[in-house]
């Protein structure tokens, strides 16, 4: 924490928790459960930031998340770009062992996740720790053009202009090892790709202590 904008990020999202999510059977998460307990947090620690700091810059910046949390629909909006809980609640339950499909993540931050073909693969046996082993190996396919992208557009713009012309490229790969009595996920590590102009790479580790 070098910065009092790092401090308050730290001290804002505390809200979220715990937090309660909505998933499917396949594990992707789809909805919050617990949004009026997190309204209820949130004017405490209002109360606690203000008692703290004070200026102009901090009440705009409480007055931006107080909007996001006012609405349900905005509060899930935001989480769906939140790199952690997409790693995590992805699709990766299965009764096949191999298969194709899509996937998608929030790379860019200012528009919609892009989208991915994978392969997944379960290993058929637990490994020596008793881990089931997952992988999901694959590359963008997106509607949006390379410029769309670049621009970080919702709509393929320029994807539908010129179809067959600035294609984008990207690669996605992760891996995940869960509990093979309890299912539960013990690690997992994400990385993807969109080759911009600025090359675009996330990874994501997660690892229970």
């Amino acid at each position: 924490v070098n910065t009092i904008a790092d401090e308050l990020a730290i001290k804002t999202s505390d809200v979220l928790y715990p937090l309660e999510v909505n998933i499917t059977e396949e594990g992707k998460w789809i909805g919050v459960n617990n949004y009026k307990e997190i309204n209820k947090r949130w004017e405490q620690i209002k109360e606690k930031i203000l008692d703290e700091y004070e200026g102009e810059w901090v009440e705009r910046y409480l007055l931006l998340n107080e909007k996001t949390l006012g609405n349900e629909d905005d509060l899930l909006g935001s989480l769906q770009k939140d790199w952690f809980l997409n790693s995590y609640f992805n699709t990766i339950y299965s009764h096949k062992f191999k298969f194709q499909t899509s996937t998608t993540f929030p790379i860019l931050s200012n528009c919609k996740s892009v989208s991915y073909d994978i392969e997944q693969k379960i290993e058929e046996y637990l490994d020596e720790y008793n881990l089931i082993r997952i992988e999901q190996k694959g590359e963008l396919k997106e509607e949006r053009s390379k410029a769309d992208l670049e621009n970080e557009m919702n709509i393929p713009y320029y994807g539908v202009l010129y179809p067959n012309r600035d294609i984008a490229k990207g690669n996605y790969r992760s891996l995940y090892f869960l509990n093979g009595k309890t299912n539960l996920i013990e690690s997992l590590f994400l990385e993807c790709s969109i080759e911009l102009e600025v090359m675009k790479e996330i990874q994501v580790v997660v690892s229970l202590l």
